[in-house]
């Protein structure tokens, strides 16, 4: 039911949007600190949101502000297609992602689905955080909100396995900030173009 890659080097690792409650944010700095990538693209909370949450969860965490870029989150398949137009202009050859356990597999077929073209060599891992949900060598049917968990993840992966389409939850605007920030990120080779501090209009 859920997904752990091996890591492997990447020049981005990507943080799906809601990860960052169950954790997920110590996974993303393990990867940064031990070297599998460089930058990271984070979908989801405002940087201010973002790195608050950080400090307070994980107080050994080191994620510096220039390694950082941020975008709006509303559901696993916009978010997909915000990192295919982020990506637009340089597409990566591998991706680490980072999200919650449950909702590991979705992400991966999701992005899957929207990187199609590209070939990319996409990752999918976690840290193992299920807070109030068992893990799945456990008895989680016996357990309901976990039960329901599963049921639900199922449930929208039969939803996205239907083609994928442009969802309408990420329209042109944000396709255009999404391409217009990875067009910045792109013109720098020795920096990463952070949106809080350099906002497109």
């Amino acid at each position: 039911m859920t997904v752990d890659d091996e890591p492997v080097s990447a020049q981005w690792v990507v943080l799906m949007g809601g990860a960052l409650w169950q954790g997920a944010g110590h996974r993303l700095d393990e990867l940064l600190q031990q070297g599998w990538a460089d930058n990271a693209l984070v979908l989801g909370d405002p940087p201010e949101t973002f790195f608050s949450v950080v400090q307070s969860l994980c107080a050994e965490c080191r994620i510096a502000p220039e390694q950082v870029v941020f975008l709006p989150s509303h559901n696993t398949r916009s978010d997909a297609q915000a990192v295919r137009a982020f990506f637009q202009n340089r597409p990566p050859r591998r991706l680490l992602v980072v999200t919650n356990p449950y909702h590991a597999r979705r992400t991966r077929l999701a992005l899957t689905q929207a990187l199609a073209a590209w070939d990319v060599d996409i990752r999918v891992t976690h840290d193992k955080t299920y807070r109030n949900l068992l893990p799945p060598e456990q008895a989680w049917w016996r357990h309901s909100a976990t039960a329901a968990m599963v049921l639900m993840e199922y449930v929208k992966i039969i939803g996205l396995a239907w083609p994928f389409h442009d969802s309408p939850s990420l329209d042109a605007p944000e396709q255009r900030r999404a391409r217009g920030l990875g067009e910045k990120v792109a013109l720098h080779m020795h920096g990463v173009y952070v949106s809080a501090k350099n906002p497109v209009s």
